[in-house]
């Protein structure tokens, strides 16, 4: 199992891949949005805070990709970790 450290860290690296290349951004959405579900028995406030910081990067950037996953966002959010 990754430390938490290392895959909030791994997070925003992705994040930064994806901002250049909307082909891997579109591929890692379902990852991302995965991070933000409460229920995962493995969640980091870390590891979902950067997933959730990348989300809204890539919603400036791609917004037909990303608002699919706004309602997962804001549950995420609303849920105060």
């Amino acid at each position: 199992l990754t430390p938490p450290s290392i895959r909030a860290h791994a997070f925003i690296a992705l994040g930064k891949l994806c901002l250049r290349d909307e082909t891997l951004a579109k591929n890692c959405l379902n990852l991302l949005a995965r991070e933000l579900h409460q229920e995962a028995a493995d969640t980091n406030p870390s590891v979902q805070s950067n997933a959730l910081l990348v989300l809204g990067d890539l919603c400036v950037k791609y917004t037909n990709l990303v608002d699919r996953y706004l309602p997962v966002m804001a549950a995420c959010l609303q849920s105060g970790w």
